[in-house]
């Protein structure tokens, strides 16, 4: 279980994800482009 807060982040439920998508989430809310070949989603790519 993982809790993401920021003001770019909507509250919701995001359904059930998995540990590979932590870090494309914090590549995100960083302003980075995600490196080619990351395992991986990012919570936030629902928006």
């Amino acid at each position: 279980m993982a809790y993401v807060a920021g003001d770019n982040v909507t509250a919701g439920d995001y359904a059930v994800r998995n540990s590979f998508d932590v870090v494309p989430t914090i590549v995100e809310l960083l302003g980075e482009q995600l490196p080619a070949g990351l395992s991986g989603r990012s919570l936030l790519s629902h928006r």
